[in-house]
């Protein structure tokens, strides 16, 4: 699911929470074992993944609505002025 990649890579740019990027994931991968009927027909897991990333997709709207597209990400370490001689 692409869209939720883009919430959890979001998350973790805006956070520099592994912890909540890692909750986020366990949240939607339990969600999906505890929500997703027992026994299906392959048409009808294919139309649960086709409403689930599309309300992904509806929050990955919502949240660049919001916030935009640009992230709040800084360096932290400066590149090195050269490297040593003997590489």
């Amino acid at each position: 699911m692409t869209a939720m990649r883009v919430l959890i890579a979001w998350l973790y740019a805006n956070t520099k929470s592994v912890f909540l990027a890692q909750l986020m994931h366990v949240s939607s991968t339990g969600s999906l074992v505890a929500l997703s009927p027992s026994v299906v027909t392959a048409r009808e897991e294919v139309t649960w993944y086709g409403i689930y990333a599309g309300m992904l997709w509806v929050v990955v709207a919502l949240v660049v609505a919001k916030t935009g597209v640009r992230l709040k990400v800084q360096r932290t370490a400066s590149a090195p002025a050269s490297l040593p001689s003997n590489l």
